[in-house]
């Protein structure tokens, strides 16, 4: 860590010399259990925390084969595989708990010279995880080694500075903690924005004269795709653009960003599921429910067997109305409840065609539209300017940790 240098009396020292270092041991997953001691593993070392939302046990009665390797409340963890220099400090709720391999402890072997806080602190900035990362061998995979860690040099202030730094960090980061979590909120709630405007559009008092529709009614024909690869042929590298149900995102398709292809004679085989502008796009397998349109501007598309597509009468349904409509849940919950697969749900054409919207004239329907296009677009100005609130509070956490070890704090 040479990036960072000692300030003024503060020395430098290497943290094998003020650290016990420990490895932890390849427990075998054929023995694990429902409850127990539980297994610490290098995917719970994350930034800064250590979780355990898929939590796996050892038999109670290892920890007398296994003491050495049992964990105490904030015991520093560091991750040595993948994503390197990663640390947290264990929780009392994780407890009794063992160390697994590919992952480090660190104690401090005196803590009236080194803060395990502060020690916690120093480890968990960008300058020590790239530290490691520049530090670590492997290409495929970076693997760090607790020779290495031994070796480290970091800046150690007097225990008082250590723990008047400590205090200040501690006050810093659980008000930027506070701030991210009203931004959270914030990003939450605006995120079921449009589906409440659309929902209280569909619940005034004018929509209860509008007639419901079924989609069957409302369209010339509700057919499906195929893929091509199923009946003998093959995807191309350039040509016309075949959309999967990944391509339907909730507006209309981004032809730009479909990522397959076929060539001429392949869509004139599939000539049945060509797209034409204005049609209704909805995903029937797999990811039940997402809807999209064809748009005005595009050329020749073709679809694959996961993808419906419902070519709408003009005069009763307009296509974003449409699209905005089943986008409020309606069409996700019913493919839910009808889906008719196992291992992954389909959903019919037929029962496709049965779903009803409440249909107000022609008007009326592009004056929603418009309302919706401009909820939406407040909506996402909203979450924009959140998520570049959220980012700025995570660079001026690495900035504070950073100048707390610069002496700047």
């Amino acid at each position: 860590m040479n990036e960072l240098e000692p300030v003024g009396s503060w020395s430098t020292v290497k943290l094998g010399n003020v650290c016990e270092i420990l490895n932890g041991y390849a427990f075998k997953s054929e023995g694990y259990r429902d409850h127990g001691i539980r297994i610490i593993r290098i995917s719970n070392v994350q930034k800064g925390v250590i979780v355990d939302n898929d939590p796996k046990f050892y038999p109670t009665n290892a920890g007398d084969e296994f003491g050495k390797y049992m964990l105490r409340a904030n015991d520093l963890l560091v991750s040595l595989t993948g994503n390197v220099g990663r640390v947290g400090l264990v929780s009392v709720d994780l407890l009794p708990a063992v160390l697994n391999q590919r992952v480090a402890c660190l104690r401090p072997t005196d803590e009236n010279r080194l803060s395990r806080r502060y020690l916690f602190y120093l480890m968990d900035s960008d300058t020590f995880e790239q530290a490691c990362v520049n530090s670590a061998s492997g290409l495929a995979q970076k693997n760090l080694s607790t020779e290495w860690l031994k070796e480290c040099q970091f800046p150690l202030p007097p225990l008082q500075e250590q723990q008047r730094i400590v205090a200040k960090l501690d006050e810093q980061m659980a008000a930027l903690d506070c701030a991210e979590k009203a931004l959270a909120e914030q990003q939450a709630a605006a995120s079921v924005l449009t589906a409440a405007v659309l929902r209280g559009i569909l619940a005034s008092p004018f929509s209860g004269t509008w007639p419901l529709v079924s989609l069957r009614e409302a369209s010339h024909i509700i057919s499906k795709g195929t893929t091509p690869t199923s009946i003998g042929l093959a995807f191309s590298q350039s040509g016309i653009p075949f959309i999967r149900a990944e391509d339907i995102q909730g507006e209309k398709v981004d032809v730009a960003s479909v990522r397959m292809h076929i060539d001429e004679p392949t869509s004139k085989v599939l000539a049945r599921s060509s797209l034409q502008p204005g049609d209704l796009l909805v995903t029937i397998a797999g990811t039940l429910g997402r809807v999209g349109y064809v748009p005005d501007d595009t050329g020749e598309l073709n679809c694959n067997q996961a993808v419906a597509f419902v070519r709408l009468k003009p005069d009763i349904l307009d296509v974003q109305y449409a699209c905005i409509s089943l986008q409020n849940g309606i069409l996700a919950s019913r493919a839910r409840a009808d889906g008719a697969g196992n291992s992954i749900q389909n959903m019919s054409l037929a029962q496709l065609g049965e779903l009803t919207l409440p249909v107000p004239p022609l008007a009326v329907q592009r004056q929603l539209v418009s309302s919706m296009r401009a909820a939406q677009d407040r909506v996402k100005w909203t979450l924009t300017s959140i998520e570049g609130r959220l980012a700025a509070a995570t660079v001026l956490k690495a900035a504070l940790l950073d100048a707390a070890f610069s002496g700047e704090v």
